[in-house]
C-alpha cells in the first residue's frame, strides 16, 4: 500500500490507511478554517450554515470509501471556503440589489414595548419564544423594551427603556478606577512564565505571595491571577470526597 493509494482512488484500503485519511481532513479542515478567521464560529448566518453541511458532505467519503481521493476532498474544501470569503466580500460591497440579495439585515420584532407581528412572522418566531429569549436578557416585560432586534447571526439585540437601565456610577457622578483584564501566573498547577514576565514579576514574588496564603505547592493551585491594582486571586483545587481539606 502506498502513500499514493491513500490520498488518491483506490479498490482497497487498510484500516491505518483509513485512519491516516481521517487525520488529514481533520487538519485539513482545522487549517481552512483557520485561514477564514473566527467569523465563522461566531455568527451562523445562511452562507456558513450551508457550508457547514456542504463541507461535510465533501470530507466524509474519503473516511469510508477507499475510492474517494483525499485530494479532491481538501480542492473541494478549499473551493467552498474560497466561494465563502467571495460571498462575504460582495455582501461589504453594498452593490444595491446585490447586496440585498448576499447581505441580511437585523429585524425589530419589538419596538417600543409593542410586539411587531409582521417580523415575528417572517423570522418564525412565536410569541413563546420572543418571551424566553427576553428573559434570558433579564427583562421580564415587553413594556421594558424600548427595542428587540433579531441579528443575521440568529441572535437577540434587547435595548431597553431608559427608565429601566440599571444605574451606573457614572450616572451617579462616581469617579471608578482603571480595571483591565486580569493576569493568568498559574492555571492547573503550572507557572506560565511568559505571563509572568509579562508583567514584570518573578517567580520568587509568586512564590512568596502562595506562601503568604498558606499554599506550599503548585499542585494545590487551580488558577492564580493578577488584577491591575496588583492583587493577587487564588482559586485551590477542590479535595474529592473523603479527601483532606485543604
Amino acid at each position: 500500500m502506498t502513500w499514493r493509494q491513500i490520498f488518491l482512488s483506490t479498490a482497497q484500503l487498510p484500516p491505518w490507511g483509513f485512519i491516516v485519511r481521517t487525520t488529514v481532513l481533520y487538519f485539513a479542515l482545522v487549517a481552512f478554517s483557520r485561514l477564514t478567521g473566527r467569523r465563522e464560529i461566531s455568527r451562523l448566518d445562511p452562507y456558513s450554515f450551508a457550508l457547514a453541511i456542504t463541507i461535510g458532505s465533501v470530507a466524509a467519503p474519503p473516511m469510508a470509501d477507499p475510492r474517494s481521493s483525499v485530494l479532491v476532498a481538501i480542492l473541494g474544501m478549499a473551493l467552498l471556503y474560497a466561494l465563502q470569503e467571495l460571498f462575504y466580500a460582495l455582501e461589504t460591497l453594498n452593490w444595491g440589489p446585490l447586496s440585498k440579495i448576499l447581505g441580511d439585515e437585523p429585524l425589530v420584532l419589538v419596538e417600543n414595548g409593542k410586539v411587531v407581528e409582521n417580523n415575528l412572522l417572517k423570522a418564525h418566531y412565536n410569541l413563546d419564544n420572543l418571551l424566553m429569549q427576553l428573559r434570558l436578557k433579564d427583562v421580564a416585560s415587553l413594556s421594558d423594551v424600548e427595542f428587540a432586534l433579531l441579528e443575521p447571526n440568529g441572535q437577540l439585540s434587547v435595548v431597553k427603556k431608559s427608565q429601566r437601565e440599571a444605574v451606573t456610577p457614572r450616572d451617579l457622578g462616581i469617579s471608578t478606577g482603571y480595571e483591565g483584564m486580569p493576569t493568568i501566573l498559574v492555571q492547573n498547577g503550572r507557572i506560565l512564565k511568559e505571563n509572568l514576565a509579562r508583567v514584570h514579576l518573578t517567580e520568587e514574588w509568586l512564590w512568596d505571595q502562595l506562601h503568604q496564603k498558606g499554599i506550599h505547592e503548585l499542585k494545590d493551585v487551580l488558577v492564580a491571577s493578577l488584577d491591575t491594582q496588583g492583587n493577587l486571586y487564588v482559586d485551590y483545587v477542590r479535595p474529592r470526597q473523603g479527601g483532606l481539606k485543604l
